[in-house]
């Protein structure tokens, strides 16, 4: 059920949340300006976020697709600074709370370390670079050319969202109640999307529609430490393997929404899953799909 107070059902246009899926589409947005030359992947981000000089290291545009920036989590900054934790909060609010810090919990490029103060600020770089909100420049180079419709980053929290699915929780005695996000900020997540959106972002990844071959290759090649070692993170893709075969997937999760991508490139195949209940784990149930369709291990 898309609306339980409306009796509206899901269907393959039901509109949800996804939370850290969203990820994979901030590193695009970064890519296609990379790709034009607005910005260079292993700049300075002081460059573009002169809030950050307070930190005496360089940290690179790419080392924040790659989650190894060595920056704090905004969250618990946020908490400290007397922050609710229902309370809303954009983009710059959780700059202004990471740039009053002075020390990063690492060198640049020494560990990975999963950020969603690097993808916020990511945001604010192609913003400050482009001279549009992450949301105008997602729609104009992305969503637009694909004809993904009805899927948009959701910077102002009061904007209307048509055909809607809500998210709920379980109560203890039976029965469901509201379980929203309240989202303000992009970047780290912020889209709301459908599953006959997302098959349409699923295939530019084999026709590069948008991008192009050369920098779709680019979305999906995992990222290095500073001593050479691997990582298992793209450009907002968790890229390994499953049962033998090479797999580009990410999930995301908040409040009621949870939701999972899988992509098997050389099979052709992709399980994208979209739930509004707090106690469903998305991730599984993507594998599970896939694996009817994989055959047995």
């Amino acid at each position: 059920m898309a609306d339980l107070e409306h009796d509206v059902r899901i269907t393959p246009a039901s509109v949800f949340y996804v939370g850290s899926l969203s990820k994979q589409f901030t590193a695009m947005a970064i890519a296609l300006l990379a790709q034009q030359g607005t910005i260079a992947l292993d700049d300075d981000v002081r460059r573009y976020l002169p809030e950050l000089s307070g930190y005496d290291t360089a940290i690179t545009i790419r080392q924040l697709l790659h989650h190894t920036s060595g920056l704090p989590e905004y969250t618990p900054l946020l908490a400290r600074a007397g922050w609710r934790p229902d309370a809303p909060f954009g983009n710059r609010d959780a700059l202004d709370v990471v740039a009053r810090e002075r020390r990063l919990n690492f060198r640049p490029g020494d560990r990975f370390s999963y950020s969603n103060t690097g993808y916020t600020l990511l945001a604010l770089v192609a913003e400050r670079a482009a001279g549009v909100g992450l949301d105008e420049l997602a729609d104009a180079r992305i969503f637009g050319p694909l004809g993904m419709r009805s899927t948009h980053f959701h910077s102002d929290a009061s904007r209307l969202v048509n055909r809607r699915a809500y998210a709920y929780e379980p109560l203890a005695g039976g029965g469901f109640r509201l379980a929203p996000p309240v989202p303000a900020r992009v970047g780290a997540g912020g889209i709301f999307t459908t599953i006959e959106d997302l098959a349409l972002w699923d295939q530019n990844f084999y026709d590069g529609r948008v991008g192009g071959e050369v920098l779709i290759g680019q979305l999906t090649a995992p990222g290095t430490l500073n001593d050479g070692r691997p990582l298992e993170y793209a450009f907002g893709l968790e890229v390994r393997s499953y049962r033998g075969l090479r797999v580009a997937e990410h999930g995301g999760d908040l409040v009621g929404y949870h939701a999972y991508f899988t992509r098997f490139p050389d099979r052709r195949l992709s399980v994208i899953c979209l739930c509004n209940l707090s106690t469903i784990d998305a991730g599984p149930l993507a594998h599970a799909a896939a694996d009817i369709f994989l055959g047995r291990p």
